[in-house]
């Protein structure tokens, strides 16, 4: 499965990295149905899990895969408004630098392959020996400097998301109802500034937004947190049981926090990072087999943002299977609905509006890379939810048929092919492939920390478990 795993990853990241996540040209479509198609072919045989079992705890497909990352982030990330020509050197020069670095565990793993492609003085120069030694803690810190400075060259991007971002959580502290005050929107036909009276996400999003906005003006400092911590987690996931060296774990860590488009996303305020610190804290409750406690962060989990109801699926299933279902469902609702009821109490009509029917009037954006915008300028018209829907229905039976009984992993990874696929379908943007390529990142973490591939498909929780 990793090594499915990795080739649907490079395929997806040729796809949508050289452009921003746009569309441009109909070989990106190709690229991504490709990826989409690799990544689903283990999903349906338990033959193809096993195939390629012998890279499941090897560096080296896991180097190839960061290295390719590693490339198009140095050559296509960064931010889109930023006209500050120093500004734009330095990300440049940083990012390029980045590169650098990552090459010593190019070169380490080169020279401990026995053979003689780099001689002795190079291998023993005290420069060398120097970043070998500070390798991560070095690229960690490009790393961060990199967010902190898009955030300083861009304060203000030119985007609807980031005055949602900022002002939803302001308007909440002031004891406003987000969902019914105005938000700057620049996008607006009418002036240079205009108006909309929208918060788009559920109130999962305002309340874990709320205590970072507490301490950073910038909501996207808040999402260098997020980021930092999730890069914490997917270490902790892949070094759980001892399994997994700690070259790989690092590998693992540098991968999520150098995928394309990194510092775009940042750049933007999409809230992606939030998401996913919480996707993973639920991975590391999988692995620590703190049940209550995972049930409770998958509640919150989807109180977050509509994108991910589709994953309320995987964990139904994964209760059932843990023999853990009346108890799993009841911490789950439980939260989904204490964090979500008392803004229906406060306003359920803006609620509704703001977060489900305003999102339903959306019609095909030229520039989303998605199969729906080739359609649109094949035809001329927004491609029928017909096509959509088929996918889903189909699917949904394919993957209750094949995969109802297995473990967390893998109903996890068929959550996140649905979402992949319905992207690719009808709308995707640069933060929902980054989201995907997150998640990837964190069940590689996952599938390494386990002793065999076929581990991952069975139940992570006891067979012992007493039913409710």
């Amino acid at each position: 499965m990793i090594l499915f795993l990795s080739l649907g990853y490079i395929l997806l990241m040729g796809g949508y990295a050289p452009t921003r996540g746009l569309y441009q040209h109909v070989w990106q479509i190709v690229l991504l149905v490709a990826g989409w198609l690799v990544l689903f072919l283990p999903l349906v045989s338990t033959k193809l899990r096993a195939v390629g079992r012998q890279w499941a705890h090897h560096g080296l497909l896991l180097l190839l895969v960061a290295a390719v990352s590693m490339t198009l982030f140095a050559w296509a990330d960064g931010p889109m408004y930023l006209e500050f020509a120093p500004g734009i050197r330095t990300l440049a020069v940083l990012r390029w630098g980045a590169l650098v670095v990552f090459c010593a565990y190019v070169l380490e793993a080169a020279m401990s392959g026995g053979g003689n492609l780099f001689p002795h003085w190079f291998s023993a120069h005290p420069w060398w020996r120097g970043v070998l030694h500070y390798r991560f803690i070095i690229l960690i810190s490009i790393a961060i400097l990199l967010r902190v400075l898009v955030i300083f060259y861009v304060p203000f991007p030119r985007i609807d998301v980031f005055f949602m971002m900022q002002g939803g959580p302001d308007a909440l502290m002031r004891g406003e109802n987000p969902y019914g005050v105005e938000y700057p929107n620049p996008f607006g036909l009418s002036g240079p500034m205009f108006t909309t009276d929208n918060y788009g996400y559920p109130p999962g999003m305002l309340l874990v937004s709320v205590p970072l906005q507490i301490f950073f003006y910038d909501v996207r400092f808040g999402y260098l947190i997020a980021q930092l911590i999730a890069g914490c987690l997917v270490y902790l996931i892949a070094r759980h049981g001892g399994r997994v060296s700690a070259v790989s774990a690092e590998l693992l860590v540098i991968l999520f926090l150098y995928i394309p488009h990194s510092l775009f996303v940042t750049e933007q305020s999409w809230n992606e990072p939030y998401l996913f610190v919480i996707l993973a804290f639920i991975v590391y409750c999988v692995v620590r087999q703190w049940r209550a406690l995972m049930y409770m962060a998958a509640g919150f989990f989807l109180s977050m943002k509509q994108t991910v109801a589709p994953l309320f699926l995987a964990f139904a299933l994964h209760a059932w299977n843990a023999r853990y279902t009346r108890k799993g469902f009841a911490l789950m609702m439980g939260i989904l609905s204490l964090v979500i009821i008392p803004f229906i109490i406060w306003n359920g009509g803006d609620l509704l509006h703001d977060t489900i029917f305003h999102h339903a009037g959306y019609k095909t954006i030229p520039h989303a890379l998605s199969v729906s915008t080739l359609y649109w300028r094949i035809t001329g018209r927004d491609m029928p939810a017909t096509g959509t829907l088929v996918f889903a229905v189909g699917f949904l039976v394919l993957a209750w048929l094949r995969i109802r009984k297995e473990g967390f992993a893998l109903l996890w990874y068929g959550g996140t092919l649905f979402l992949l696929g319905v992207f690719i379908l009808q709308r995707g943007f640069a933060n929902y492939y980054y989201f995907i390529s997150a998640s990837l990142v964190l069940l590689w973490a996952l599938l390494l920390s386990r002793d065999e591939e076929e581990a991952v498909a069975k139940r992570e929780f006891s067979e012992e478990a007493k039913p409710d």
